[in-house]
């Protein structure tokens, strides 16, 4: 076979600030297939951003430690993590003795904080699972909710499409993370049938608000069935993710569940999808966040987790043809970790303006020199909110935090993350102590 001769860099096209976003470093030879390292290799990781680091564990410390990633002789990738806390297109590069190296542009989008919220389930049509068994499996989901304590509502008939209309649209951008769940129909209350409304209907705003709601779907293809009459057929999930093209299938493609599966999701199992997701067709600012089980080329995915930017999300799970897979289980599962992972809890905490670290109630020049005279210069004062002079959001207080400023000021940097350019609370946790400052009370 012939060796490597380049790099590659594979991740997403965006990230959100202050989340953790895996990048792939591939070694390929010309032609753009992997091959394996003939000895160990040692990649350097490097990026263009000031307020980005890189580390080797998705719940690492990312203080700026970890600057290179080994490949073992005869593996042909590695995995490495990063994340961003300031918004803006930074570029992330790779680069070893005698390859060529690799660039990947990602786009870090605004991290907008939400709340837990409700689930809402939906069993009045179905379609490739019967009514009695699709019952039995929201069953098995409501159960699991409720011993975790997230709230839930169930609609059980085909007549309580219009409630569920009016919850679509109670829940939509409430800053609260919100999820629906149907089990392989789509209710023309929330999408006209068949695709009368390939804009702007009540679904589509549903998951176009930055509260990152999620729809998930069971059994047949995704928002093909509409339960009535007429189905929308493929252009269902092309309308709704403006990617015209995109489609699910074929029947019976192995997917094998993912590492990541595996800890989301205990109950899944490796199983043959009939509806799986070309996550190869995402456009625009669609990316995967998680693959719970996928094929080994990582081209079809089922359930998978694709999130529109900093919007919502589409969640095909277990599509199968009259399976008898644990879809309740398994979207209960889900939909736990998620609360966990993409809400903030309740806004509670100390009020204040990051980068305000004089605590005068205005950003600029003297904070910068504020927070380095309270880091090296003897009998300064330190920051009265430790979290104001964190101007970076990487947790600790340092000579970047001060350059963050400066550079936002004089050099077109960008800004600080949240709370910011107005009080607010961290979305973030970190140890820092803060007292609430008298301009934001």
């Amino acid at each position: 076979l012939p060796a490597p001769s380049q790099l590659a860099l594979s991740g997403p096209g965006n990230a959100i600030e202050g989340k953790v976003t895996k990048v792939d470093v591939l070694l390929e030879d010309v032609a753009g297939y992997q091959r394996p390292a003939e000895t160990d290799l040692v990649v350097d990781l490097a990026t263009d951003s000031v307020t980005g680091a890189f580390d080797t564990q998705a719940d690492g410390a990312f203080d700026d430690s970890v600057s290179s990633i080994a490949v073992a002789s005869g593996a042909s990738s590695a995995s490495v993590y990063y994340r961003d806390t300031a918004e803006g297109t930074v570029l992330l590069t790779a680069s070893a003795v005698v390859l060529d190296p690799a660039e990947l542009q990602v786009k870090i989008l605004p991290y907008v904080p939400v709340s837990p919220g409700e689930i809402a389930i939906y069993t009045g049509t179905v379609g490739w699972i019967s009514k009695e068994v699709a019952d039995q499996q929201a069953q098995i989901a409501v159960d699991l909710l409720d011993a975790e304590g997230i709230p839930n509502v169930w609609y059980q008939s085909d007549l309580d499409a219009e409630d569920l209309a009016a919850w679509v649209e109670s829940a939509t951008d409430d800053g609260q993370f919100d999820v629906l769940v149907l089990y392989g129909a789509f209710p023309p209350s929330l999408y006209p049938n068949p695709n009368v409304m390939p804009d702007d209907s009540i679904a589509e705003y549903f998951i176009e608000s930055t509260d990152g709601d999620a729809i998930i779907n069971h059994a047949d293809w995704m928002f093909y069935v509409s339960g009535a009459a007429d189905n929308n057929g493929a252009a269902g999930l092309q309308n709704m993710m403006d990617i015209p093209g995109i489609v699910m299938g074929p029947d019976d493609t192995p997917v094998i569940v993912t590492p990541e599966g595996a800890e989301i999701a205990p109950s899944l199992e490796d199983f043959l999808s009939d509806r799986s997701f070309h996550v190869d067709e995402l456009d625009g600012d669609w990316t995967v966040e998680v693959a719970l089980a996928q094929n080994a080329s990582g081209t079809r995915a089922d359930p998978v987790i694709v999130r529109d930017g900093n919007h919502g999300r589409i969640i095909p799970v277990i599509q199968t043809n009259s399976g008898d897979e644990p879809k309740g289980a398994v979207s209960a599962e889900i939909i736990t970790w998620m609360m966990e992972e993409f809400t903030s809890g309740p806004s509670v905490g100390p009020q204040f303006l990051r980068s305000d670290a004089n605590a005068d109630g205005l950003s600029n020049v003297t904070d910068g020199i504020f927070i380095l005279n309270s880091l090296f210069k003897a009998g300064s004062p330190a920051p009265s909110c430790a979290k104001s002079a964190d101007v970076d959001d990487s947790g600790t207080v340092n000579l970047t935090d001060g350059v963050v400023i400066f550079l936002h000021l004089f050099s077109s940097g960008s800004p600080p993350p949240a709370p910011y350019p107005s009080c607010g609370v961290d979305p973030t946790d970190d140890s820092l102590p803060c007292e609430a400052q008298e301009g934001c009370l």
